[in-house]
């Protein structure tokens, strides 16, 4: 008996591992052979402090909002003299490229820098003497979550090098800057470069000299636990009302204007913790110009933006109607082309909301006056309280309202939204479902690339987890299908 408890103990704990190590994802980012002395460790400047920051784009990553970084690997190629301690900072994104102005040799203008001193540090490692050929790991002593943006490492001392020795990393060309390092830094806050830190005094103190159209960056392995929650999409809304009103309203030339709509949560199909990377509106009617717009969403408890049918003032300039704030963070910043009537319109977010399981409202504002005073009809539902509007503010925080605006058309206030409705929406959640090639736009392209996956051809990039479209588990011919289904009913 007790052998047989012990021997179940032991296929209990190793089953346990296995699905420990199942949690645990790697992606290999560079496969190039050049040597680098300065990036990811730089251990040349005896008694100083030296640093780097490195860009990794989201179309190499291929993770998905909400992943978390455990752990870092760099491939050593050539032995070092000493180690080092090093702290190891990581941020979220938007840049393509470190620099868009080259440096000069020796250029000590810290602005450069994109990671402030300030920011989380993620590791603090210890880093003994190191094997030539090897790789190098830095793990996480606190897992950083990604958003679906681009990234950018920093490591640097934590103390001075201690000794002076060459160490080279395996890297890759690029054709963009994407990384700079510096030496001889009076401290690791870089405040300052101090000369006279080089024992030998072969060389000055600054950043290494870098083109924007050039470069070269260390080979990274990158570790991450998958974010738990699968991408999907929740559809809200199956009515055909026109509401010209929301989510955009364009009819006032020169004006600001901007509408509010709430979602419920009993009505969403989403789970807590869900991360919203996209929105879409279903257009129904042409709009003669588009135009530049700022998305922004809060969690909420609130059910209504108003209560009952009786809206009261026609010309009701009660700025409190308005929930969201213009501080408020913005999700999303997008330039509309005119509208094809049939097609859904959609809001890539640059920041992934995340939904918390209550109701939802999304705040959508022009961010330059109205272009035009042409109608723009969005497909809706019918309801009471769920959406607001405003028209004729003098400007995109709404201090205000300007009847001057008034191009002959309607008061200057806050309104119901147009037949009482709010509008169709699909919320793409933890990704983009469907977006089998890692673009941000699903199209037949995805198509193509889904089918090439199952006909055995090697394809990159390949979002495994965007390719299982019907979500049952399995990528096969029911994800094609299910795909193009999709994209006939978005107008594509």
């Amino acid at each position: 008996m007790k052998k047989l408890f012990t021997f179940t103990t032991f296929v209990l704990m190793s089953l346990a591992s296995i699905a420990f190590a199942q949690e645990t994802k790697t992606v290999e980012i560079g496969n190039g052979t050049v040597y680098n002395e300065a990036v990811p460790i730089h251990n040349w400047w005896q008694r100083s402090y030296t640093g780097n920051e490195t860009l990794y784009l989201k179309e190499e990553l291929g993770m998905q909002p909400g992943d978390k970084i455990t752990a870092l690997s760099y491939h050593c190629i050539y032995n070092s003299a000493a180690g080092g301690n090093y702290n190891v900072r990581i941020i979220n994104t938007t840049l393509t490229r470190m620099i868009d102005e080259p440096i000069e040799d020796h250029e000590e203008d810290t602005s450069v820098l994109q990671v402030p001193y300030e920011s989380t540090i993620y590791g603090s490692v210890h880093l003994d003497p190191y094997s030539a050929d090897c790789w190098i790991t830095f793990e996480l002593d606190t897992p950083f979550e990604y958003t679906g943006d681009n990234i950018i490492i920093d490591i640097r001392n934590s103390e001075p090098c201690t000794r002076r020795g060459w160490v080279y990393f395996a890297s890759t060309d690029c054709d963009q800057c994407m990384s700079i390092a510096w030496r001889n830094a009076a401290d690791e806050a870089v405040t300052g470069f101090v000369e006279g830190y080089d024992p030998y005094g072969n060389y000055d103190s600054g950043f290494y000299g870098a083109n924007p159209d050039e470069g070269n960056r260390a080979n990274i392995r990158i570790t991450y636990i998958p974010n738990e929650h699968k991408p999907k999409i929740a559809n809200v809304g199956d009515g055909n009302v026109p509401s010209e009103t929301a989510p955009i309203v364009n009819w006032h030339l020169g004006s600001y204007q901007g509408t509010e709509t709430i979602y419920l949560k009993e009505d969403l199909a989403l789970e807590k913790g869900d991360t919203i990377s996209a929105i879409s509106y279903h257009c129904i009617s042409r709009s003669a110009n588009g135009g530049n717009f700022n998305v922004r969403l809060m969690n909420t408890d609130e059910i209504k933006l108003y209560d009952g049918d009786d809206w009261g003032d026609e010309q009701n300039t009660d700025l409190s109607l308005i929930r969201l704030n213009y501080n408020d963070t913005v999700y999303a910043n997008v330039q509309l082309n005119p509208y094809s009537a049939g097609n859904w319109i959609t809001f890539k977010l640059s920041k992934p909301f995340i939904y918390e399981g209550e109701n939802i409202i999304i705040d959508i504002r022009n961010t330059e006056t109205g272009q035009s005073s042409y109608l723009c009809e969005f497909s809706s539902t019918s309801c009471v309280g769920r959406s607001i509007c405003w028209w004729k503010a003098n400007g995109e925080d709404v201090t205000g309202f300007t009847s001057t605006y008034n191009a002959g058309i309607g008061p200057t206030s806050v309104s119901r939204s147009s037949n009482r409705c709010y509008p169709n929406i699909r919320f793409f959640a933890n990704g983009m479902l469907g977006d089998v090639n890692n673009d941000g736009i699903i199209n037949i392209g995805d198509v193509t690339v889904l089918i090439s996956h199952l006909l055995g051809s090697a394809v990159e990039p390949f979002n495994s987890r965007n390719a299982d479209v019907d979500s049952n588990g399995s990528i096969n011919i029911s994800d094609v299908t299910t795909l193009i289904s999709f994209l006939m009913s978005n107008g594509n």
